[in-house]
Formats: structure tokens, C-alpha cells, sequence
């Protein structure tokens, strides 16, 4: 997960590195631990730095976090909407759709990765350092983007 080792400085003062949150870390923060070991391990990772770091972090999630998150399960959801309810929301523009579509296009992720496109574009255009996910498509996009490992 992520550490704060680094300082972020914008228009000369120092804040606080902004963390855009996608929807399986709401989830692995809220669901049932799995019986899969390797999820479960995700599960304890993602509540770990959630106690002890999210406050290192100005947090954001989107209207499609918020959409994703409200399905399935009716108390499950509730739990997962309670969690994000006082964090700020991404605006989610016209701007945005195009950048994803544009990344599904010029990146080569699969064309049912649109939903993790469009959470990569709404990271971008706002300009979030970081964009936390366990989504396996995400993370591997963005490490081709960056080079190496997050």
C-alpha cells in the first residue's frame, strides 16, 4: 500500500499527497474477509493502512465509486456508502469519458476494462498522486505508465 515518505508540494506549500480510492478498496475494507488466502491477505493489507495511514492522505472517490459501491448486497452496500460518505467526490466530466475511451484505445487494456479506464482518467484529470486499487487491470496499466512497481 502506499507509504508518505515522499513530500508533495503544490503552488508552494506542502499538502498532504491525494489518494483517489477505487472501488475494491472500499470493498476489501467493508466485505467479509475471504476464504481465499490471497484476498483475505489484500483484506487485512487494505484495513491495516486504513487505520493507520489514510490520515497521512486527502482521500477522494467518484460518482462511480459511489454507483459501484451501492450494489450488490443491501448490507453490505450500506456499510460500504456509511465508509465513504463524508469524502470528497471527483467530478465526473465530459473530459473524463473522453480520456477513457482514449486510454481503451491507446493502451491495450481489454475492451471490458472500461470501468477501470474511466477510474484511471478521473485520477488523472485531477490530478491525484495516487490511485489506490486491487484491481488487477489498474495496477498493471499504471505500472506500464510509470515504470515501475506503485
Amino acid at each position: 500500500m502506499l507509504s508518505d515518505r515522499r513530500t508533495f508540494v503544490r503552488e508552494g506549500e506542502s499538502l498532504k499527497p491525494k489518494v483517489y480510492l477505487e472501488t475494491s478498496v472500499i470493498s476489501y475494507l467493508t466485505g467479509r474477509i475471504s476464504r481465499d488466502a490471497i484476498v483475505a491477505a489484500n483484506q487485512r493489507q487494505t484495513r491495516s493502512w486504513w487505520e493507520e495511514s489514510r490520515t497521512k492522505f486527502d482521500l477522494y472517490v467518484s460518482q462511480v465509486v459511489v454507483l459501484e459501491i451501492g450494489a450488490g448486497d443491501l448490507t453490505l452496500a450500506r456499510n460500504r456508502l456509511a465508509l465513504v460518505q463524508e469524502i470528497p467526490r471527483l467530478a465526473l466530466t465530459r473530459d473524463c469519458f473522453s480520456l477513457s475511451r482514449a486510454l481503451l484505445r491507446e493502451t491495450g487494456l481489454p475492451k471490458t476494462a472500461g470501468r477501470d479506464a474511466l477510474h484511471m482518467a478521473l485520477a488523472s484529470l485531477h490530478e491525484m498522486d495516487f490511485l489506490l486499487t486491487w484491481t488487477a487491470v489498474t495496477s498493471l496499466t499504471l505500472r506500464s505508465f510509470r515504470g515501475s512497481p506503485l
